[in-house]
């Protein structure tokens, strides 16, 4: 892919070379009228020069996409920062000592997936500043779900995920304190489905990258003439964009709705500095595509993309009540290099933070994650490697007990345990 974008740019190069000639021959408001594709050839070309050198991160991602498909390893450590509102209200009648201790506990993970055995594991630890406030291991195969916790029993605790429900409602801590009504069959196809899907190879977008240049030929430009900025139109013929949005979405396995007419793009420009791109309502060329059963429609665009040439992209995007922005510094080497805002009526999402990858590595910084609904507002912050497994993933224990053989012994137990933990201090008035 990038070998192919990167020739895109020489031939790019040749087209704006005549930028000058042209309009030394024919005066600039015609040389525009005239060619107005080397116009917008000349402004496009500085912001793919600095989408180029980050295609290698983008082939990363897909190495790193391949691995998920087989074995992978990621560490992550969550912290909270900030609970606001109805929440923090509930959490202080619950128990005042617990959300002041929120922004010291950090959650540490590190989790497994070895696709040769179809198992998957994790290392938990609840942590008050450097001290271990809870910890478990748990393993989780077709046929076992095992969970692991000094603070809770001295051995692992096994049940069948099969039959998940039934064996909690025969034990003795089901039957007494929290009775379920879990349908076994259900959760068992949800389990399944959550973490043993197939599988599948990253998408093939070869076919979509060779269409590209016939696309490319195809396309129509047009100067509409000067508002604040040189004003062109981009129009893609729908036959030749049918082929390139098929071949895309044949590669991602999505169901694909023929455009119905030409597609036009207007780009606001300043002499060689592309400012802004404005896209059309994509309703009214594609039919939305709605699935009733999951609630969502795949289509339903408009929006703009903001420029400014500084190694630095924004993206603005509004569509029915939705607003979202966000701001990609390339260049970036250390510190933040993404922020995204997203509003819907009267709840927003903002993130910001780092991404970086390095061969089959990639670590996510994300210093700043906000989370704004009605009546409640938290901030959370996260950190995350994934790389490739380093060991296989197992279970093997001879003490392990299922959860149909404790007893009330072992319950007495752990609610001893719970007590002798920090956590349990701050919710040991809700413990049985």
């Amino acid at each position: 892919m990038v070998a192919t974008i990167k020739t895109w740019l020489v031939l790019t190069l040749v087209g704006v070379a005549g930028v000058g000639a042209a309009g030394a021959v024919y005066g600039p408001r015609l040389a525009r009228e005239m060619f107005p594709q080397i116009y917008i050839a000349r402004a496009v070309l500085p912001i793919a020069q600095e989408i180029v050198p980050d295609m290698d991160a983008v082939d990363s991602l897909i190495a790193i996409g391949n691995k998920l498909s087989g074995s992978w390893r990621q560490e992550m450590i969550l912290g909270v920062s900030s609970i606001d509102g109805v929440l923090a209200d509930n959490i202080n009648a619950m128990n005042p000592m617990i959300l002041p201790a929120i922004p010291t506990l950090t959650l540490h993970a590190d989790t497994r997936w070895d696709s040769a055995r179809s198992a998957y594991s994790a290392d938990l630890r609840l942590q008050l500043l450097v001290t271990t406030v809870f910890s478990a291991d748990l393993f989780l195969d077709q046929e076992l779900i095992a969970l692991q916790s000094e603070s809770l029993f001295g051995f692992p605790v096994t049940a069948n995920p099969r039959t998940l429900g039934s064996e909690w409602n025969s034990s003795l801590p089901g039957s007494t304190f929290f009775p379920t009504t879990l349908d076994d069959e259900l959760f068992y196809q949800a389990y399944r489905a959550a973490l043993f899907f197939e599988r599948r190879e990253a998408p093939n977008f070869d076919p979509f990258i060779a269409s590209l240049r016939d696309l490319a030929a195809s396309m129509e430009f047009d100067y509409l003439g000067r508002d604040d900025y040189d004003i062109f139109s981009v129009t893609i013929p729908v036959d030749q964009a049918n082929i390139s949005a098929r071949l895309f979405f044949n590669a991602v396995q999505l169901p694909f709705v023929p455009l119905q007419e030409d597609f036009t793009v207007l780009m606001h420009i300043d002499g060689s500095r592309l400012v802004l791109a404005k896209f059309p309502d994509i309703d009214s060329y594609i039919r939305p595509i709605s699935n009733n059963a999951l609630g969502f429609t795949l289509f339903g665009y408009s929006g703009e993309w903001h420029f400014d040439n500084n190694d630095r992209l924004q993206h603005s995007l509004t569509a029915n009540g939705l607003t979202a922005n966000l701001l990609w510094d390339h260049n970036a080497v250390s510190g933040d290099n993404f922020a995204i805002a997203v509003a819907y009526g009267g709840s927003h999402v903002n993130l910001s933070g780092s991404l970086r990858t390095s061969g089959d590595r990639t670590d996510a910084h994300l210093r700043t994650i906000e989370i704004n609904v009605p009546d409640i507002r938290i901030t959370l912050n996260l950190r995350s490697t994934i790389q490739p497994l380093d060991s296989p993933v197992t279970f093997a224990s001879q003490d392990a007990r299922r959860l149909t053989d404790l007893t009330i012994i072992h319950i007495l137990d752990m609610t001893r345990r719970i007590g002798d933990t920090p956590i349990g201090g701050i919710i040991g008035n809700i413990l049985p």
